[in-house]
């Protein structure tokens, strides 16, 4: 198939089932930063390893990137053009079921090597297929041939093409290849506020003194699933937040405003507006089953606008608390502009709309191999509305 708009189009099909271990380069890469998360918190529960932040933050400020200083020194490429690119990287990467860091580590590889080096339109998607072939090998337990990675491509490019272009971005790169990046920092939030939300519910219970995991009896007996909100448990009002999530994340680097801000802001402003949201939503039900919160909360003789800006007010110190705790940010209010943003993107999205969730159906792998749920939180989706939402709020801008 063909993806196009008026002033630029990519050469696609669809991608099927072939996966196969390749690995075409042998430098030694460096080290993979590892993926602990975790935490402890509040102070008697959860503790955050030391350093780990500073490894987070420093590595963040290595590799970053704005994409409007390359824009700016590109005399054929555009912020549409890169926008169109992403659409088809996430399309690949959901139709291979790959990892959504896998995803996220090619757009890195991308805005970094067109920092330093002039390109031509032509070669762009060259470009875009060569990082996700090294993100593949950086990531993914098994690879593609540079066959399926050209078939991907309607074969606009042949393999030794791919296999110049890599070995030209690896040089650019100087084969650090292993960045921070936006969906690391959001998926260590959303690990680290189930984690605080549990433990400041009793809806937790420790295996081996490491493992957290919510307490299905207490879980069920206390709430129903609308009202404790939660992003990686198992369940399907989870889920349908983990999503949103992931959709505004991916609409959000789609768009340049959003590189302002650090992927931890922004990650941090992001977890915010749909806390925010779900907690409205369900009229800050939650605060009701705590005793501390309810005799604050709770007044049968406030009215309704009482109650949400007292349930608002309490919603806020809890995160503030969470923001600091957990990313080290200690004042919301400077992130005014970034929740505006944020809002603004989440009022143009689509509803997402899922089929009847079955967790086991769900984590069954395309090799017919069980996943584990986190394992399947971490497969990169594709959704067509993602680059026609951003498309629409560019032009509406303008």
């Amino acid at each position: 198939m063909s993806i196009q708009n008026s002033t630029y189009s990519l050469n696609s099909v669809s991608t099927d089932d072939s996966i196969a271990m390749l690995l075409e380069c042998d430098e030694t890469l460096e080290d993979k930063p590892s993926s602990t998360n975790i935490f402890r918190i509040p102070s008697q529960v959860l503790h955050p390893p030391s350093d780990y932040l500073s490894l987070l933050k420093d590595k963040e400020s290595e590799y970053s990137v704005n994409p409007k200083q390359w824009l700016s020194m590109q005399t054929q490429l555009n912020s549409e053009m890169r926008g169109i690119l992403l659409d088809w990287l996430m399309e690949v990467s959901g139709e291979y079921r790959f990892k959504r860091e896998t995803y996220y580590l090619a757009m890195s590889y991308v805005d970094r090597y067109l920092l330093q080096k002039q390109v031509e339109k032509d070669v762009f998607q060259l470009i875009g297929l060569a990082a996700l072939a090294i993100a593949v090998k950086a990531e993914e337990i098994k690879t593609l041939k540079l066959e399926d990675l050209a078939k991907a491509a309607d074969y606009a490019f042949d393999e030794n093409e791919i296999r110049k272009m890599e070995i030209q971005l690896l040089a650019q790169l100087q084969w650090k290849i292993y960045p921070i990046t936006p969906f690391h920092w959001l998926s260590y939030l959303m690990t680290q506020w189930d984690i605080y939300i549990m433990s400041m519910f009793n809806m937790f219970h420790m295996e081996q003194d490491q493992f957290i995991t919510y307490d299905r009896e207490i879980f069920r007996d206390v709430a129903e699933e609308e009202i404790v909100i939660l992003f990686k448990q198992p369940n399907k009002s989870a889920y349908k937040r983990y999503r949103e999530a992931l959709f505004l994340l991916d609409m959000l680097h789609m768009e340049l405003s959003s590189y302002t801000f650090t992927s931890r802001e922004l990650g941090i402003g992001l977890l915010y507006i749909l806390i925010k949201k779900y907690f409205e939503q369900s009229n800050f039900s939650l605060f009701l089953l705590h005793n501390e919160f309810k005799t604050h909360f709770y007044n049968e003789e406030a009215s309704d606008a009482e109650r949400y800006t007292q349930g608002s007010l309490i919603l806020y110190e809890i995160f503030s608390d969470f923001a600091a705790k957990t990313a080290e940010i200690y004042d919301l209010q400077d992130m005014g502009f970034l929740f505006q943003l944020i809002s603004l993107f989440s009022s143009c999205a689509p509803n997402l709309n899922f089929r009847s969730f079955d967790i086991r159906r769900e984590c069954v792998g395309r090799e017919r191999n069980q996943l584990s749920y986190e394992e399947f939180l971490g497969i990169q989706t594709y959704n067509a509305e993602v680059w026609k939402t951003v498309s629409e709020i560019i032009k509406s801008s303008v």
